[in-house]
C-alpha cells in the first residue's frame, strides 16, 4: 500500500489504528532533532531508523522489500520522488536480509 500526502492529513484519514499509533510515536519522537540511527519507539514492534543521504535518481536507487515489517517513509526536509509497484512487481531481487528484513531488487515492474 502507499499513502502520500502531509503527515497532518495523514493522522485524521481513517488509518488503521496500528498505523495511526506509529505515526504518532514517530512525530512525537522528533525525528527532526535525532541523530541518524535506530529509536525503539514500542520496544520491538515499533521503531524508527533516522537516516539522512541524498538524493539519487530512480536509475541510481534499488526498490526495497520488507515482508515483517510496515516500512514508513518521512521526509523531513528537502525533496524525493518515492517510485513504488504493486505486489509481486520487483524483477532482479538480491537475497533477502531476513534479519534484516529488507531485499532489494533493480527493477519494479
Amino acid at each position: 500500500m502507499m499513502m502520500s500526502g502531509d503527515l497532518q492529513s495523514q493522522l485524521s484519514a481513517g488509518l488503521h489504528p496500528v498505523l495511526q499509533q506509529a505515526l504518532t510515536l514517530a512525530i512525537a519522537a522528533n525525528p527532526q532533532e535525532k541523530t541518524p540511527g535506530r529509536y525503539a519507539l514500542q520496544g520491538d514492534t515499533i521503531f524508527m531508523n533516522v537516516m539522512q543521504f541524498a538524493t539519487q535518481s530512480p536509475e541510481q536507487k534499488k526498490a526495497e522489500l520488507h515482508q515483517q515489517y510496515i516500512d514508513i517513509q518521512v521526509l523531513l526536509s528537502g525533496e524525493e520522488r518515492i517510485l513504488f509497484g504493486m505486489t509481486d512487481s520487483a524483477r532482479q531481487c538480491e537475497e533477502r536480509h531476513a534479519e534484516d528484513d529488507y531485499q532489494l531488487c533493480n527493477h519494479i515492474a
